[in-house]
């Protein structure tokens, strides 16, 4: 059935014989573009993928440690080999790719999906633009190397203008010249620039948005005679269905504060619950991907934008998230949970770091004393400062809601047959959140904090222990607070009595 799907494919039969370029192939979204083109487009000759020597191991042995990854055990050995590694690195000028390579990608690639970006907020922001646009600017030179180019995506964030309240499917001015920036990455230092940082970005919140929206400039201008395109996609979270259903492989955005809540290491949170959470899997994400390549292709028109969010065509509130969550985590508790579930939320900044003072950091202070007296390392505090770190950066996101317009992407959906509308389905209205927040949780447990569903049961009966403990504590610290108050009444009722005794 899925062979005889795949012959009546138009956007199969599009990559038949075709060359792909993929820069980020071992980012999250890369592996599971890679996988999907690989197992839905048979016919496709060739996927380069650049990647480079890290950790004493050369980029054969990445490619190889790459397709160990349990996303890729459906696939046959004939498929993968279609995959050519090409040593290069994005931060580096010339993508830092040999001239023989340059000049086989050149005559050989036809579709080029840049995906490749740095998207930690909390990057500096000299490396975050040496990555995200300098990077760009080398990707855009490649392409315009290529004799036999059809579709050129570049893959943004439906976030690059968060500045904006109502965003639409066009590139938006910057207030500096990505090429002026762009003059700024040669000559100042990592320091200056993180010096200059806050005037430098404006009102962007992070390095990360603030590089795609100067990319999505860049891109603009130097693109014009390209078959090309800005796909932007808005939180890219689990898989929905494929390659694997709740797969995920890193702790980046709501995958890791869900893991942290889960371990009872997070128990205080900066989010407005009434809130969009514009979640896209990355599964839809991949398949609309793959269609707009095509589509750019096929359809010939001026460079588009492709807002590919949720928020406007299927909400889910924050609220909704969390409660989900709740309840999967009540019914499958990770095996080695560290305290029992304890999550504040509060929309107040000001009470939010009132919490984290309280729940986070005042506990940790006190357990890192505990360690020093009986020779233990004192880890905590510096843990927390992480956590706190990594959970402040994204509240920008959770107290803010934006509306996307999507008619590029729904006229690209309107021009796929049902077949491709089965093969490559990313129609975000289809999605039933409840299920997939279940999915997300117990994928979470699975391939991120890598708990058998086996183990359930006996997680089930620690956990019970640790409610004990949790409300032992409550306890505790209910009748200490309660001892404080008395005393401080009593000492305040003996001062008036004092005040008022006759001398």
């Amino acid at each position: 059935m899925a062979e005889l799907e795949t012959q009546q494919s138009e956007i199969a039969n599009f990559y038949n014989g075709q060359s792909v370029l993929v820069t980020g192939a071992t980012g999250f979204l890369g592996k599971v573009l890679i996988e999907k083109l690989l197992r839905a487009c048979p016919g496709i000759e060739t996927i380069y993928i650049l990647i480079r020597a890290k950790k004493n191991k050369n980029v054969l042995e990445r490619t190889d440690e790459l397709f160990m990854d349990q996303i890729y055990k459906k696939l046959e050995k004939s498929a993968m080999a279609k995959v050519m590694p090409i040593n290069g690195d994005i931060a580096l000028p010339g993508l830092g790719i040999s001239e023989s390579d340059r000049s086989l990608l050149a005559s050989k690639v036809s579709v080029v999906f840049h995906s490749a970006a740095t998207v930690r907020f909390t990057d500096p922001l000299k490396h975050t633009l040496v990555t995200n646009l300098r990077g760009t600017s080398e990707v855009i030179n490649l392409c315009k190397e290529m004799i036999n180019l059809k579709s050129f995506l570049y893959v943004s964030t439906a976030y690059s203008h968060c500045v904006r309240s109502e965003i639409d499917e066009v590139i938006y001015e910057t207030p500096m010249s990505p090429e002026q920036m762009l003059s700024c990455i040669e000559w100042m230092s990592a320091q200056q620039m993180e010096i200059m940082a806050p005037h430098i970005m404006g009102d962007w919140p992070n390095s990360y948005a603030f590089s795609k929206a100067l990319a999505e400039n860049l891109f603009k201008n130097r693109c014009a005679n390209l078959p090309a395109a800005i796909f932007r996609p808005s939180i890219v979270v689990s898989a929905a269905k494929e390659p694997l259903v709740g797969w995920n492989d890193n702790l980046n955005g709501p995958i890791g504060i869900t893991a942290g809540v889960a371990m009872g290491v997070i128990r205080t949170m900066n989010v407005d619950v009434d809130m969009n959470a514009d979640f896209v899997p990355v599964d839809y994400v991949v398949n609309a991907m793959i269609a707009s390549a095509w589509d750019i292709a096929t359809n010939k028109t001026p460079m588009r934008v492709f807002n590919y969010t949720s928020g406007s065509r299927n909400p889910l509130k924050w609220g909704q998230f969390r409660k989900v969550l709740i309840t999967a985590g009540f019914a499958a508790p990770p095996k080695k949970a560290l305290w029992y579930f304890c999550m504040f939320v509060f929309k107040n900044v000001r009470l939010h770091r009132l919490s984290v003072y309280l729940l986070h950091f005042f506990p940790a202070i006190l357990l890192d004393m505990a360690a020093l007296l009986i020779g233990k390392q004192r880890r905590l505090f510096k843990l927390y400062q992480k956590v706190d770190a990594q959970t402040s950066a994204p509240a920008y996101f959770a107290l803010r809601q934006w509306d996307f317009k999507d008619d590029n992407v729904r006229s690209t959906l309107n021009r796929m047959s049902t077949s491709d509308r089965k093969l490559f389905h990313f129609d975000i209205e289809d999605l039933d959140w409840k299920s997939y927040m279940n999915d997300f949780y117990y994928g979470m447990r699975l391939y991120i904090l890598k708990d058998d569903p086996a183990n359930i049961p006996d997680a089930l009966k620690r956990y019970d222990r640790l409610k004990m403990m949790h409300r032992g504590l409550q306890v505790i610290l209910s009748l200490g607070f309660l001892g404080i108050v008395s005393k401080i009444v009593s000492l305040a009722a003996t001062g008036i009595l004092a005040l008022e005794t006759p001398a």
